[in-house]
């Protein structure tokens, strides 16, 4: 079909695809939560992302579906996080402190032996993927999201 096409053709696809990229790139502006209220709401609405991904998974993590979760207007997501990526991150980034504190807190006691302090590290990362709501669903979708980068960024590549 390229074949077909004029230099003329090509260059309104390559504006109209730079175009596209361009929207897809803008992003709203988000606040960082300074008040009480502001932040349990954040922390509401991150609470709400997990259930989301408990029970419908990545594919059914929408901002609305956190919305109607954490029981906020349409589009109150957005007043925190940039979108669905921006919440797998900040629900990232949080078990991420839950778990260092639970780290610290086996490594703390001191008075144990190395292979016991590694034992309790290592129980900490698991009870984390056990029990923490949407966090195994959190960390897959992330772990995909890289790879189909890794994968697109090396066919993309072949075909230029």
């Amino acid at each position: 079909m390229l074949s077909q096409c004029s230099c003329r053709d090509v260059e309104q696809m390559l504006s109209l695809r730079q175009a596209h990229d361009a929207m897809n790139q803008w992003q709203p502006a988000t606040r960082k939560p300074v008040q009480r209220r502001a932040m349990l709401r954040r922390e509401s609405i991150l609470d709400a992302t997990a259930r989301v991904l408990d029970r419908e998974g990545y594919d059914g993590l929408t901002t609305n579906a956190v919305d109607m979760e954490a029981g906020t207007a349409f589009g109150s997501v957005y007043q925190y996080f940039r979108g669905r990526e921006a919440l797998l991150e900040g629900l990232l980034e949080r078990r991420g402190r839950r778990l260092s504190e639970m780290v610290e807190a086996a490594v703390a006691t001191g008075d144990v032996d190395l292979l016991t302090a590694a034992d309790d590290v290592v129980d900490a990362f698991a009870r984390v993927w056990r029990e923490e709501p949407g966090y195994r669903a959190a960390w897959s979708a992330k772990q995909l999201d890289g790879l189909l980068s890794r994968t697109g960024g090396r066919v993309g590549s072949r075909l230029h």
